[in-house]
């Protein structure tokens, strides 16, 4: 693993930024918001953390979505509430409903970045 910085990483990282800012500020509905949301962001994470860092994009997809699995999973041990986190951009990060369809979600998110990188082929690439 080496730490660099990747252009076209950084580029879809910004744009999918802009698309969950625009989701959480203008779109208030029952699936676009909840659903499609939790799904970029998994999405949003794996580049984030590829534009600086050069690793195998397998393992750094599955960490992410091992990642994105333990907030939901402490959601349902009420973390924000244990931590005494009042920080409000900090509670809406860490959100505080567990709900089985995020990990859907999630894992929906990572099959898209799976599918779209080709990481289903037997010899995995490594950016």
């Amino acid at each position: 693993m080496k730490v660099r910085f990747h252009t076209r990483s950084f580029a879809f990282f910004l744009l999918l930024l802009l698309v969950e800012i625009g989701i959480a500020l203008y779109v208030h509905d029952g699936f676009v918001r909840p659903f499609v949301g939790d799904a970029l962001v998994v999405v949003l994470m794996f580049y984030a953390i590829r534009t600086v860092v050069k690793t195998n994009e397998r393992k750094l997809l599955f960490g992410v979505l091992g990642f994105a699995f333990c907030v939901e999973i402490l959601q349902y041990f009420h973390i924000r509430d244990v931590l005494n986190i009042h920080n409000r951009i900090l509670r809406i990060m860490i959100g505080g409903t567990f709900d089985v369809l995020d990990l859907l979600a999630y894992t929906a998110g990572a099959a898209t970045v799976f599918l779209a990188h080709g990481m289903a082929r037997s010899n995995p690439r490594s950016v």
